[in-house]
């Protein structure tokens, strides 16, 4: 019994000495961590017309924005690359319109130092009517994401975001414009009217789109030949029309004298020409023409870089935009059989009638895709010419809703078995194979004996 006794007493003793050790030697609380309101406060809240100069100091950073007749410009100034107005603009919007995570409250006995008696960023609104307001920055609060600040003429502190702090800590590089060629929103994509990538030693080969409206496009060099729209937009254009480079650089830059890649672009009737230089493993140097200022991107922002003109093809020698096909008329010589095909209704609401023989949506949608996907089996080592007593058994005639017309003959490629050549309005730059032909005949007999039965 004393022995159980003895153990009760012990562990209430080893208890006892654990509360004490945690009241001696628990952490003192960290006075900067403040109850915070979670109502955002409203610190300014000027009209931009009513704001003439915004000044800013910060570690060795000291740069002013004027705002006169509508435009901004920078001081000291920048001669190359100029800064963008839309930035400076939208940075001037920002601050006149600046906001406070909550208000700090603290004991009046207390205090506590926010890093506001040597401010980390001294920020001056200079009012049309003359009157100034400035406001400092002081340190990060403990919650990381969140820095303190005051005005000058105040006595509250106040919490503001990481990302409001950022315009306090703003440079003049900030202003600068990382667009490399003008903003084409997709309803605007007509605008965009060629692009050229010319590689250095050719490797992948040169190469020239066209672009001829609706999302229609064209490889006009080295071969002319139709390509895939949805290959074009996504491997090509839209990767392109998105180039944001990571930096600028600000200094001098030893450049080679032939860029790795250059890009032509023609937007709304303008040339736009970009050079692109192996900067290391992991990124290129990009030049703009008609500015000395040089930017990095990593490469993984360049997708086009590897893309060959071929790629665009998605592995078929022809394409068409369905909705652009009114009729097709199938010359079947080998088997003495002629298909003519009217195409009605739009979208999902297409129809066919074949031969007289009617044909819904999933049979028009599985020919479309048979004749429409003329399978490339190789390039040619030259562009080939069809002539008038040319051999050949197998042609299809696509009419088009705006009037012209598209021409596919297949001709037999002496030597090579299961090959032929298919000439594109009488020109071949590819083989492609025999089955192409066996899909669409195969697909147009099923079709006409379906219904027939």
């Amino acid at each position: 019994m004393n022995y159980k006794k003895g153990i009760f007493i012990n562990l209430i003793l080893v208890l006892l000495s654990g509360v004490i050790l945690f009241f001696l030697y628990r952490p003192a609380p960290v006075k900067d961590e403040v109850p915070l309101k979670t109502e955002e406060i409203q610190l300014l809240n000027y009209n931009v017309a009513d704001v003439a100069a915004v000044a800013l100091i910060h570690d060795d950073v000291r740069f002013g924005l004027i705002h006169k007749d509508g435009n901004i410009s920078l001081q000291p100034s920048a001669e190359d690359p100029l800064p963008s107005q839309e930035l400076m603009q939208s940075y001037l919007y920002s601050v006149s319109k600046l906001t406070a995570l909550s208000r700090i409250e603290y004991p009046e006995d207390e205090s506590p130092n926010f890093g506001l008696d040597n401010p980390r960023s001294r920020m001056t609104l200079i009012l049309k009517d003359g009157n100034k307001v400035r406001l400092f920055l002081g340190s990060q609060s403990p919650l990381k994401d969140a820095w303190y600040c005051k005005a000058e003429d105040g006595e509250d502190i106040y919490l503001l975001s990481d990302e409001t702090a950022r315009l306090f800590l703003a440079e003049p590089q900030d202003f600068v414009s990382k667009s490399i060629l003008p903003r084409v929103d997709l309803k605007e994509l007509n605008s965009l009217e060629r692009l050229t990538l010319s590689f250095r030693g050719n490797d992948p080969p040169s190469y020239s789109v066209e672009n001829r409206g609706d999302f229609i496009f064209r490889l006009v060099s080295p071969v002319e030949t139709s390509i895939d729209y949805e290959s074009v937009l996504s491997s090509l254009i839209f990767p392109i029309l998105s180039l944001n480079p990571e930096e600028w650089i600000d200094g001098e830059v030893d450049l080679p004298d032939t860029s790795d890649l250059l890009l032509d672009a023609v937007i709304d009737g303008k040339s736009y020409r970009i050079s692109f230089y192996k900067a290391d493993e992991d990124g290129y140097f990009l030049q703009s023409r008609g500015t000395e200022g040089i930017f990095r991107i990593s490469e993984e922002a360049l997708p086009f870089l590897h893309v060959h003109y071929l790629d665009l093809m998605n592995d078929s020698i022809y394409h068409s935009n369905v909705s652009e096909i009114r009729e097709i008329i199938v010359s079947d010589r080998e088997n003495q059989k002629d298909y003519n095909i009217r195409v009605t209704g739009d979208s999902v609401q297409i129809q066919g009638d074949i031969n007289g023989f009617k044909a819904g949506y999933s049979e028009m949608m599985t020919l479309f895709d048979v004749l429409l996907n003329t399978g490339l089996a190789r390039e040619l080592d030259s562009l080939r010419e069809l002539s008038v007593d040319a051999p050949v058994s197998f042609s299809v005639q696509i009419y088009k809703k705006n009037g012209s017309i598209d021409q596919l003959d297949f001709l037999d490629l002496m030597g090579k078995e299961g090959e032929q050549i298919l000439f594109v309005n009488g020109k071949a730059a590819f083989s492609t194979y025999y089955k192409t032909v066996l899909e669409i005949r195969n697909t147009l007999e099923k079709l006409v004996q379906k219904d027939g039965e």
